[in-house]
């Protein structure tokens, strides 16, 4: 099992204060399954010069997806993933996924490669009068994994759920992070989360 974990912590001499926690996890047992998960916190606090601290950004996001091989190159999988985001007055978004992932450059140790496409359902619930929406829809996935060197590694999980009735409102997580093997198990990264 590989892990990345990422802590920011700053407080400027602008009255602004924010904190973020990221983390990825990702095991896999070659030729079988692979389990990825990974999330994030982020909440930021900010002033005028004599008012006081306003949150500006209180958010996590947390999923995961399990793949399992049935041939050499393509597999099944489900997903999951739940988000709150208290300035849009999303208390809760909830996406659940399966379909098929087909290895485009399977892993040789370097780098791989895999495409992935199934059905999704959405749900988002929000604050108040604000109610809920639900949606079923398509949902697209790559995974990508390249080794610079013994120790550095760059990765990337990208997915993307479009809505057929408001492309301009489509849903895309991607996660990329650059990772320095410190041990077998342990890597120290830099991660770049948009969700």
């Amino acid at each position: 099992m590989n892990l990345n974990l990422g802590l920011g912590f700053v407080q400027s001499n602008t009255r602004s204060q924010s904190i973020s926690l990221l983390g990825q996890a990702v095991k896999e047992t070659k030729g079988i399954d692979r389990i990825r998960i990974n999330g994030g916190l982020f909440n930021t606090r900010q002033s005028t010069v004599n008012g006081p601290l306003v949150t500006t950004q209180d958010y996590w996001t947390f999923g995961g997806r399990y793949d399992r091989n049935i041939s050499s190159r393509l597999a099944g999988y489900v997903s999951t993933r739940f988000t709150r985001d208290e300035i849009a007055f999303l208390d809760l978004r909830s996406q659940y996924g399966f379909g098929l992932a087909y290895d485009v450059y399977p892993s040789d140790g370097v780098w791989s490669w895999r495409v992935s496409g199934g059905i999704s359902f959405l749900r988002e619930e929000y604050t108040g009068s604000l109610g809920s929406k639900s949606d079923t829809g398509l949902e697209f996935g790559s995974s990508y994994k390249r080794a610079i060197s013994k120790s550095f590694s760059v990765t990337n999980e990208t997915s993307f759920i479009p809505r057929v009735d408001a492309w301009d409102n489509s849903f895309t997580s991607f996660v990329t992070s650059l990772s320095y093997q410190l041990n077998s198990n342990l890597n120290l990264a830099v991660i770049y989360l948009v969700d």
